[in-house]
């Protein structure tokens, strides 16, 4: 008789009860999930660094296969994945219209500072990674009125269109994903810029030197092209820094193809894009001097170009090296100089100075301290005393040259190291101004 009241009074009392069960156990989940659909992303700690600065990713450490950065988190659920991907292609699209009503450099600047902290505080990196490898395939783009400027560690400072700043942001993200899009991008060849990054995602994904062949090739094959040549813009320039990179006697003849243009009246060409072969050609040889030596023992004629330039070059040997000295004497016995040339060798032998600057791929020169280039000047000093001494068909202008070097030596030699002046603090240098001739030889 009293059964269906005790059933009535189970179901008051137990519904309420697994209620309160579920909203235990799953109320904080759909927290969660409201406060990633409701807040801007990166704002929700999920347990992982959403620092994506250089310091958060090192691009000498090859493909990240093991990284965490782009991996997602096995404790989410598929919908938390969603928003960052969204989120992106939302800040993407803002960004998109912004950047075509900007008015101004200052303006320009502020958004892609604000696309940049979207991104990189993202709540997943590879649902961020998809969003900007899918923008990247429909093609659009707007220019920033910005110029492409190198940073730290090679990061971007400024960039031109928004298309080079979503390739600037996309190796910590997904760093194979960020090749994979490098490549389709250098294949098409549309534009130099984006190849330029392109060209350095791959380096930074290349471990061990395992894509040295492709980039190679690649950095031949943007060469090839007579119309980014003849129309350099900043990122072709700065691109040359892959052939530091890759530091190779195949870089160095790729540089010199371009060092030995001439213009329409078979001049000299004295373009940007001169002065940035040049450059890579300094910094290569500054990093291994024996390729200098061995390639002007087997084509002397490898360097026929201006004659400071050549001195400058020459001026990179060590001749504390039996090859390099051979190549320093083969330098001193030919029959033909330019006006000055000597001289200005004389001047400058051993040449240490060095280039500073922010670069796309390649690391800083290990610069010496000063006791050390002294010990350094002391052991060329012996070298070419003994020249001197005993190579009596050396004369006129290279015995001349010989004996202004020595002379320089011994007096720097004979200093206490201790009080030389240090040397003066250096900024970043400008980037190559594409329309700028290269005036004086320079004294790298």
């Amino acid at each position: 008789m009293n059964r269906p009241r005790y059933l009535a009074v189970v179901g008051i009392v137990g519904v309420p009860i697994l209620i309160g069960l579920w909203f235990l156990f799953f109320a904080e989940d759909r927290d969660v999930d409201r406060r990633l659909l409701d807040s801007p992303p990166g704002t929700v700690s999920t347990g992982e660094s959403t620092n994506l600065g250089p310091s958060s990713f090192n691009p000498a450490s090859g493909d990240q296969q093991n990284s965490e950065v782009g991996k997602k988190d096995p404790q989410r659920t598929p919908h938390q994945v969603i928003p960052a991907a969204a989120e992106t292609k939302e800040a993407i699209e803002q960004a998109l219209q912004e950047f075509r009503n900007s008015t101004s450099p200052e303006h320009s600047r502020d958004i892609l500072a604000r696309l940049r902290a979207r991104i990189r505080n993202s709540s997943d990196y590879g649902g961020s990674a998809v969003a900007i490898a899918e923008f990247l395939k429909t093609g659009e783009d707007s220019s920033t009125g910005l110029g492409f400027i190198v940073g730290t560690e090679g990061v971007m400072e400024d960039v031109p269109t928004l298309r080079t700043a979503l390739l600037d942001l996309l190796p910590p993200l997904d760093p194979n994903l960020a090749s994979k899009v490098s490549r389709e991008i250098m294949d098409q060849g549309l534009d130099p810029d984006e190849y330029a990054l392109g060209l350095r995602n791959v380096v930074w994904n290349d471990h061990q030197g395992r894509h040295a062949e492709e980039l190679h090739q690649r950095f031949g094959a943007m060469l090839d092209r007579n119309d980014w040549l003849a129309d350099p813009s900043g990122g072709f320039l700065e691109a040359f820094d892959v052939a530091v990179y890759l530091g190779t006697p195949e870089a160095l003849d790729q540089v010199m193809s371009v060092v030995h243009l001439e213009d329409s009246d078979g001049q000299a060409a004295t373009g940007g894009q001169w002065r940035a072969a040049f450059m890579a050609l300094d910094r290569i040889i500054l990093k291994n001097p024996s390729i200098l030596a061995t390639r002007f023992s087997d084509d002397p004629k490898l360097l026929d170009f201006a004659p400071n330039h050549r001195a400058s070059v020459m001026s990179r040997l060590d001749i504390t090296d039996p090859a390099q000295q051979q190549a320093f004497e083969d330098y001193l016995s030919l029959s033909e100089y330019g006006d000055g040339e000597l001289d200005y060798f004389g001047e400058l032998f051993p040449n240490g100075n060095y280039f500073f600057g922010h670069r796309l791929v390649s690391d800083h020169e290990v610069t010496p301290t000063i006791a050390q280039r002294q010990e350094m000047d002391r052991q060329m000093l012996g070298v070419v005393d003994q020249m001197l001494k005993g190579n009596s068909a050396m004369t006129g202008g290279a015995r001349a040259a010989l004996t202004k070097i020595s002379e320089r030596l011994t007096e720097y030699v004979s200093q206490d190291a201790n009080t030389l002046p240090a040397a003066p603090p250096t900024s970043p240098a400008p980037p190559i101004d594409p329309s700028a001739g290269v005036g004086p030889a320079p004294t790298p």
